[in-house]
């Protein structure tokens, strides 16, 4: 079982560099514990010289959640990592016909909510050769982003709940944003997703929820939100 140990900021800074968070391509055999690694490796990074961490510090490898932190020795912090993508648009990238040179995946042909689609309508797709879809326009990015990471949080909060979910006096989700959504505006999405959680704090859900988009990572709490540039040592 994986478990890394710190009793400093240099030495957890340290020993996560010498992990190996390379994530294959999803045609070669990308897993779901590649990308948990990405992700929680970049947020302890990035976290590490701030209030939310503690040391001595241990990160243990888990299941449901996906990772457990440990300060002095005590359980504190269950992190729950996902993905945000959508699924169509994956399966479409991992058909042959993606791969030939001359062939264009228009990914604002899958946008958020959009009806799932069957292989024989994905495969027509990604043999085209030419940008078919509408684009976006204003805001839309946006509310695709807030929308998306809100249905991911609602998913994830009905998992956590089950019975068969182990909860902390602190429980995170982290969610790697890997929408590929055009020039998109962070701020203002998380304005709009801030609303779309006005009621959410007062449930029993996530205690922080955090958002791996591009360089920066965000930590949303019921009364706060923080943005910090990811610390890639990698």
């Amino acid at each position: 079982m994986f478990e890394l140990r710190a009793t400093t900021q240099d030495e957890i800074l340290r020993k996560l560099a010498a992990i190996d968070i390379n994530v294959a391509p999803r045609k070669d055999g990308r897993t779901s514990e590649q990308t948990e690694f990405y992700s929680i490796c970049r947020a302890l990074s990035t976290l590490k010289s701030t209030s939310h961490l503690s040391y001595p510090l241990k990160l243990l490898k888990s299941e449901r959640p996906d990772f457990v932190i440990h300060f002095n020795g005590v359980p504190a912090i269950g992190v729950e990592v996902t993905e945000v993508v959508d699924e169509d648009f994956v399966k479409a990238e991992t058909l042959p016909e993606s791969s030939k040179d001359d062939s264009v995946l228009d990914r604002s042909l899958f946008r958020w909510g959009t009806p799932k689609r069957g292989l024989d309508e994905l495969r027509e797709i990604a043999s085209r050769t030419s940008l078919t879809g509408l684009g976006w326009e204003g805001r839309a990015a946006e509310i695709e982003f807030a929308n998306a990471m809100a249905d991911r949080i609602r998913s994830k909060t009905a998992k956590l709940r089950e019975d068969s979910f182990t909860r902390f006096s602190q429980n995170w989700l982290l969610l790697y944003n890997n929408l590929q959504l055009p020039m998109l505006d962070l701020i203002y999405g998380l304005a709009v997703l801030i609303q779309e959680l006005e009621r959410y704090w007062d449930e029993n859900g996530f205690t922080a929820i955090l958002i791996e988009s591009g360089s920066q990572l965000v930590m949303l709490e019921k009364h706060s939100i923080s943005t910090y540039r990811i610390i890639n040592v990698w």
